[in-house]
């Protein structure tokens, strides 16, 4: 056995016959295409089995090209109903069983405990994932995703953990918040109510509960 060979070749070659020199170059665009598209080794091989137990087997080169893909796509998408369904069970009321913990103050605003956005711009947000099962799938999943990415290999994104060693005061900043803009709506329903909202009563009041609220 060729060890300098991908051992999916070999298989392919073995089962199918494909010993002419013509199947060479087939070969050799067929592994650079598999390996830009991210597929391992064990993975083609799979997929080699799986298309040689078909009750009709493909003939020509594009044929078993296409059903190799046909079978990866097919591998893929048992992986993640699998996936799904472990994690169907999985309840959590961090990220509401989504994988993803959303509504974070973005770490660049937050100063000194508090989510303090510079001059006129807005509270920025950020998500990152959760900690549970299907959190971990996700990070994991992103991971995976952005190694075929020669800019982005070896990056990966922040998760909660990660994220609340940085800013372990996220959850009362986050309260802070939605304390604020809750106040400010009945603020301006109540001015509007009674006929006499005007824009500077309404700053007035925001100013004086961020304030309040330590919020600048």
């Amino acid at each position: 056995m060729d060890f300098s060979v991908p051992m999916w070749q070999q298989h392919h070659a073995a089962i199918f016959q494909t010993n002419e020199i013509r199947w060479s170059e087939v070969y050799r665009s067929w592994t650079l295409l598999f390996a830009r598209e991210g597929w391992t080794d064990e993975e083609v091989c799979e997929a080699v089995l799986r298309m040689s137990g078909r009750p009709e087997l493909p003939r020509f080169p594009p044929d078993h090209l296409q059903a190799l893909r046909r079978e990866l796509g097919g591998m893929v998408r048992e992986m993640r109903e699998a996936s799904e369904r472990v994690y169907s069970e999985v309840n959590c009321p961090r990220c509401g069983s989504t994988g993803w913990v959303l509504g974070l103050p973005c770490l660049e605003q937050v100063v000194g405990g508090l989510w303090s956005p510079r001059g006129n711009d807005t509270h920025k947000t950020v998500a990152v994932t959760c900690d549970c099962p299907r959190g971990r799938a996700r990070n994991e999943g992103v991971r995976q995703h952005w190694s075929k990415d020669p800019l982005r290999n070896g990056m990966g994104v922040m998760g909660i953990v990660e994220y609340t060693k940085k800013n372990p005061s996220h959850s009362v900043q986050v309260t802070m918040r939605e304390e604020f803009l809750a106040a400010e709506r009945t603020t301006i329903k109540a001015n509007a109510g009674a006929g006499s909202a005007s824009a500077d009563h309404v700053r007035a009041m925001r100013d004086k509960l961020a304030k309040g609220f330590q919020v600048q």
